[in-house]
C-alpha cells in the first residue's frame, strides 16, 4: 500500500507540472495596415512625379512590445494597362521606391522602421502612420488611360531588442501584404501655333508668292486627336480662301506636309478642314506652305489680309 501511494503521487505531481506547459499564451501575430496609393491626372513631364502613402502595423495583443520593420518585393514595383495598351513599353510602367528625400533625390527604401506595436510602450494598432514615397521616373513613356499594381510588402517582426531595422537587425517573424497602387493617365495635348503669317511685299504676282510655317502637337501616347484650319473670314462659297482689301480679293491656298515627310497636298477646305492623328509623346509637325500662284491680274496697292481659326482637338 505506502509503495502504491508514492507512485500514485508521482505519477499525479507529473501530470499537474505538464498541464501549465501546454496552456503557455500563443505567441503574438502582428500585420500590416496599408493604404492604398493613387496617381490622379497623371501628365508627361520632363520631373518625377511622387506620390505619398503610409502604413501601420500593429499586433493581436498588448503582451509585449513588438518592433516591425518594412521591405518591398523589388519585383511587384510596376503597374500595367487595364485598357490594352498597343506594346509592352506603354503596358507597363515602373515605379521607384523611397522612404523620404536627399534634396530632390529620393532616398531609396531598403527597410523600413515602423515603429512599436503592442506591449506598454505602444498601442496594439502601432504608434501611427508611417510615410514611404512611390515615384514614375521623368519622361514616362505610357499610353493615357488606366493603370493598376500590387506591391507585395513584407513585415518583419520581433520582440523590441533596440536593434531597429538596420542591415544587421534581426529578421524575426514575416508576413506578407499586398498594397494596390493605381493611376490614372490623362488624355491631353500642347500646341503651339503661329500667330501670324507674312507673305512679304511684291509688285507683282506673275511669280506668285509663298511662304512656308508649321503647326506643332505634343499629345498624351494614344491620344487621339485632329488639327483643324478653318477657311477664313473672306472664304468664298465655304472652300476659297481669300487675302482680302476694301472688296478685293487675292486667293490663295494652304498646302501641308505631314511631320516633313510627305510631299505637299492641300490643306482640306471640307469636311471639317480637319487632319486626325494619334499622339506618341513627342512632337508633331504639321509643315505648312502658304501659297498665291502666279497671276497677271494687277491688284490695288495695300495690305491684303485673311483670319483663320486653328483647332487642336481631342
Amino acid at each position: 500500500m505506502p509503495i502504491s501511494r508514492l507512485l500514485f503521487c508521482a505519477v499525479f505531481f507529473a501530470g499537474f507540472w505538464m498541464l501549465p506547459g501546454g496552456g503557455v499564451a500563443s505567441a503574438q501575430v502582428c500585420q500590416l495596415y496599408p493604404n492604398d496609393v493613387a496617381f490622379l491626372n497623371y501628365k508627361v513631364d520632363n520631373n518625377p512625379t511622387d506620390q505619398r502613402s503610409s502604413v501601420q502595423f500593429g499586433c493581436n495583443s498588448s503582451a509585449q512590445p513588438m518592433i516591425g520593420c518594412m521591405v518591398v518585393d523589388p519585383s511587384t514595383l510596376y503597374m500595367t494597362s487595364t485598357g490594352g495598351g498597343r506594346n509592352a513599353i506603354v503596358d507597363r510602367i515602373d515605379l521607384q521606391l523611397g522612404e523620404g528625400y536627399n534634396g530632390t533625390n529620393l532616398v531609396p527604401l531598403s527597410r523600413l522602421n515602423l515603429g512599436l506595436a503592442g506591449g506598454p510602450i505602444g498601442p496594439v494598432r502601432g504608434p501611427g502612420n508611417t510615410s514611404f514615397y512611390l515615384r514614375i521616373a521623368p519622361n514616362s513613356v505610357l499610353q493615357a488611360g488606366h493603370y493598376e499594381g500590387h506591391i507585395t510588402a513584407i513585415l518583419q517582426y520581433r520582440p523590441n531588442d533596440g536593434l531597429g531595422c538596420g542591415s544587421g537587425a534581426p529578421i524575426g517573424k514575416t508576413t506578407t501584404q499586398s498594397i494596390p497602387v493605381s493611376l490614372t493617365a490623362l488624355f491631353s495635348c500642347t500646341a503651339t501655333i503661329p500667330t501670324s503669317v507674312d507673305l512679304g511685299q511684291f509688285q507683282s504676282l506673275v511669280s506668285g508668292a509663298q511662304v512656308q510655317s508649321e503647326i506643332s502637337a505634343n499629345c498624351f501616347p494614344g491620344t487621339v486627336y485632329s488639327v483643324s484650319i478653318d477657311n477664313g473670314k473672306n472664304a468664298a462659297g465655304g472652300r476659297q480662301r481669300f487675302l482680302a482689301l476694301n472688296g478685293n480679293t487675292i486667293p490663295y491656298n494652304i498646302d501641308t506636309k505631314l511631320f516633313s515627310v510627305l510631299n505637299w497636298t492641300p490643306w482640306p477646305t471640307a469636311n471639317g478642314n480637319s487632319y486626325p492623328w494619334v499622339g506618341d509623346g513627342l512632337t508633331q509637325r504639321f509643315q505648312l506652305r502658304f501659297r498665291v500662284d502666279p497671276t497677271t491680274l494687277i491688284y490695288p496697292s495695300g495690305k491684303y489680309t485673311d483670319t483663320l481659326t486653328v483647332n487642336v482637338t481631342y
